[in-house]
């Protein structure tokens, strides 16, 4: 366990200084990488299109969420929790 952790630090020290170099990259590539990322990860989890229309729709609503000045952080934490929930509460 301890070799583990010295190996990822000696690697992490070598490679931090490449990485940092990320942060330089303009925003006008990072942000449709991620984006296409995120659509490809939400798209290769079950193989389902409806997935990655979920994903827009509520990117889409966060979006609108926060041009209207709302805060969208109370939408995410109620929509996970509320499996969480359902299971102490109503289906014991």
């Amino acid at each position: 366990m301890i070799l583990t952790q010295v190996f990822i630090l000696i690697i992490g020290f070598t490679v931090a200084r490449y990485l940092a170099r990320i942060s330089l990259v303009p925003n006008e590539i990072i942000v449709p990488s991620v984006i296409v990322v995120s659509l490809l990860g939400s798209y290769a989890i079950r193989n389902m299109m409806v997935d990655v229309i979920l994903s827009v729709a509520f990117g889409l609503l966060g979006y609108l969420m926060k041009k209207a000045g709302f805060n969208p952080i109370p939408l995410i934490l109620g929509s996970s929790w509320v499996s969480w929930w359902r299971r102490i509460f109503i289906e014991p």
